[in-house]
């Protein structure tokens, strides 16, 4: 797995190797000053993901790292205000049971009869919301090759 931090950023990421929060689970803890406790060694192979992280923070995940790399299937998650839950130590958190769809951010389990297709963004600069990214031919989930996280301040 490929970090790319940009800035000081701090958060905990959490992966697990199924769907609705099931199979192996795997943490990382990025420090403010760039260093990444990679424990169990997060790999390209998750399908479900969560954050904790101060307001502000965003993650994208992406399938091939590379000058090019909006050009293949990746999602971006930001930890905003008013989609963010409170873990039971305090911290904002995102989390995301199926990385191939659109569902609340707090959901515990996926509700395919409530699913969407996750916005899409040409690049991005150019998302809005909590999440969004873009699809390919190839599926995100099972193929994230490097995690991006950086600080965007919130509007």
């Amino acid at each position: 797995m490929q970090w790319d931090i940009v800035g000081k950023v701090r958060a905990q990421i959490v992966t697990w190797s199924g769907t609705a929060f099931s199979g192996v689970r795997k943490d990382a803890y990025v420090s403010p000053l760039g260093g990444v406790t990679d424990e169990k060694g997060v790999s390209a192979y998750f399908r479900s993901f969560a954050i904790a992280a101060p307001y502000g923070t965003r993650v994208t995940l992406i399938s091939r790292p590379g000058p090019d790399w909006e050009q293949y299937p990746w999602r971006s998650f930001h930890v905003l205000r008013p989609f963010a839950f409170k873990t039971p130590e305090g911290k904002p958190c995102i989390q995301c049971p199926d990385l191939e769809s659109l569902h609340a951010p707090n959901a515990t389990r996926i509700a395919y009869d409530f699913s969407e297709s996750v916005p899409v963004s040409p690049s991005l600069a150019a998302g809005t919301g909590w999440t969004f990214g873009c699809s390919g031919t190839s599926p995100l989930a099972g193929n994230v090759h490097m995690i991006r996280l950086e600080y965007v301040r919130p509007e």
